[in-house]
């Protein structure tokens, strides 16, 4: 009895290998495994690179025409910030990067915006994370652009649409 479970084990064991390689998707021109479309760290696959880098332009592009738009146009703008938190940070810095840009730009092509009353109106971050809402910034001269709200993604925007709803 004892050596049928060791065989039937060693058997379903060969099965499941089988399966999980079947399931790695292979390039059809050489046959090795294909990898994600993803940036890891000290990446160098020119293939994943340049895909990147594509989309980092676009983004790039699109950032300065909005940051543009808010500092020559007059647009006020808001920065949505969802359920990013501390441990992998790099939204929240872009985000704060954004503020802080559009903030800076505003102050030295308008020589009265660098009141408070001025540029609070036009660029604000609404950082929604039930844990993780309050800003990283190190200057204070920013935090009031910033707001805050410990809850849920879901919950805080059903909270937000009933007060817009409301006015």
């Amino acid at each position: 009895v004892r050596n049928d479970n060791i065989r039937n084990n060693t058997t379903e064991t060969e099965n499941k290998k089988q399966q999980q390689q079947q399931r790695i998707l292979t390039c059809a021109i050489c046959g090795v495994p294909s990898r994600p479309n993803v940036l890891m760290f000290h990446d160098t696959d020119s293939n994943v690179l340049r895909s990147i880098n594509e989309h980092r332009d676009r983004y790039q592009a699109w950032e300065a025409q909005m940051e543009d738009d808010v500092v020559q146009n007059g647009k006020n703008l808001v920065i949505l910030e969802l359920g990013c938190g501390t441990n992998v940070p790099a939204v929240r810095h872009e985000s704060e990067e954004v503020l802080t840009d559009c903030l800076e730009r505003i102050r030295a092509t308008n020589k009265e915006a660098s009141t408070e009353e001025s540029t609070s109106r036009k660029v604000n971050l609404v950082r929604i994370n039930p844990k993780d809402a309050g800003i990283d910034i190190g200057a204070t001269d920013v935090g009031h652009h910033v707001i805050s709200i410990y809850d849920t993604s879901l919950r805080a925007l059903c909270a937000i649409n009933q007060c817009l709803n409301e006015t």
